[in-house]
């Protein structure tokens, strides 16, 4: 009869495992590099009948080490970005090898005209590109956390999170200008130093080195089999557009009352300018609007209508009407032009009395914050029309 032979180390093993639900699927980096493995070959046999002791052979050899590392922006469009705003790309670096490694980070812009990540092509370079490392102690880019530049001992099958932070040009750009970067990572000893990969054949009892890389979207610096992998991503120029107009309208002379004035001497003529900002657009905050009148002109301290009665009343020279608004106060709002009030209503007049002059409004008061509002703000598809009247001397 044949006799089945199995060691008593290999049932003690296979028992242990089945107790504690043991799993022979290794993790998805493989095993880790520098894991000493050696099967040993048993041989059973017998003289006259008589069985012997069981002769054995072992072979071993050390599990080398795979240098694999994939990028991936985690952005699921372009980040847009207002004029001097400092924002980041997003992505994630996974160490796919089988050993710990250091990483060192690169940005590199996307050539002009070249294709962007998600739609259209470059069109220009953000201002103070840098890359930088999730700290973990707060998600989403801290400047005053995420000041890490290299990625430090990245375990086998770990992934931490890179930022690309970049600030937009101030002026100079249009809406919908896309601006293109890659992350290019190239994998590092533990110790910081330069991956060498080795050549020629393998050495069973020593680590060896082997680039397992592909290629990422970086072609230009980044090829299969290097130790680097890169991915792609976009910002998205995004600002106000805004447009103002002027117009003028005689609404009453001295002798045609209201029924088809002229601009002659003594007429009541009505400027309004207009600041509009585009639909789709980001918000734009107003500052001032300064008006400098003719040496012919003279402000209207009461903003008369046609039939020479004030709109509002006496004193209040200036109106300002916000239209396509959700603003708490959207409407007609009037103001005076009493050169010492500037700062207390918004409007003034340097001199209220006298030919000429320059009349300023203050469109941070003017519009002032409130409720969902910062103070001068105008949102996308937003109007404020500012209208006074002049007296042609």
């Amino acid at each position: 009869m044949k006799r089945k032979h199995v060691s008593s180390r290999a049932m003690l093993l296979l028992a242990g495992g089945l107790l504690l639900g043991f799993s022979w699927k290794a993790a998805a980096a493989g095993t880790a590099a520098g894991t000493n493995i050696s099967i040993t070959a048993t041989l059973q046999y017998a003289v006259n009948g008589e069985d012997q002791v069981d002769l054995t052979a072992s072979a071993a050899f050390v599990v080398d080490r795979k240098i694999d590392l994939t990028v991936a922006t985690t952005d699921a469009a372009a980040v847009k970005t207002q004029p001097g705003q400092t924002l980041a790309l997003t992505f994630t670096v996974t160490n796919d090898g089988n050993s710990t490694i250091d990483a060192n980070l690169a940005s590199t812009a996307v050539a002009t005209a070249a294709a962007a990540k998600f739609a259209g092509n470059d069109a220009f370079d953000m201002n103070a590109v840098a890359a930088y490392v999730e700290s973990g102690a707060t998600g989403g880019y801290q400047s005053d956390q995420d000041t890490a530049t290299v990625i430090d001992d990245l375990a086998a099958d770990s992934t931490v999170t890179v930022y690309i932070v970049a600030t937009a040009p101030g002026t100079g750009q249009t809406n919908g200008d896309i601006s293109s970067y890659h992350l290019l990572v190239t994998a590092l000893e533990p110790s910081g130093g330069a991956l060498a990969e080795t050549s020629g054949s393998d050495t069973l009892d020593q680590v060896d080195t082997v680039f397992a890389d592909g290629q990422g979207t970086d072609t230009a610096n980044d090829v299969s089999g290097d130790a680097k992998h890169s991915s792609q991503s976009d910002f998205e120029y995004y600002s106000g557009v805004l447009s103002i107009t002027k117009g003028s309208a005689t609404i009453r002379d001295p002798f045609n009352g209201d029924s088809n004035p002229k601009a002659i001497p003594g007429a009541y003529v009505q400027y309004s300018i207009t600041v509009s900002n585009a639909a789709g657009a980001a918000s734009a905050t107003l500052s001032q609007i300064q008006d400098v009148l003719n040496a012919n002109l003279k402000i209207d301290p009461d903003l008369v209508d046609g039939a020479g009665t004030p709109e509002s009343a006496a004193t209040y020279s200036v109106k300002v009407v916000t239209t396509g608004t959700s603003r708490p106060s959207a409407g007609t709002v009037y103001y005076t032009a009493d050169a010492a009030d500037t700062d207390a209503d918004g409007a003034g007049h340097t001199d209220p009395g006298a030919v000429a002059g320059t009349l300023t409004v203050n469109m941070g008061t003017v519009l002032a914050a409130e409720t969902g509002y910062a103070a001068g703000e105008l949102k996308a598809d937003e109007s404020v029309t500012v209208s006074y009247n002049v007296i042609v001397q």
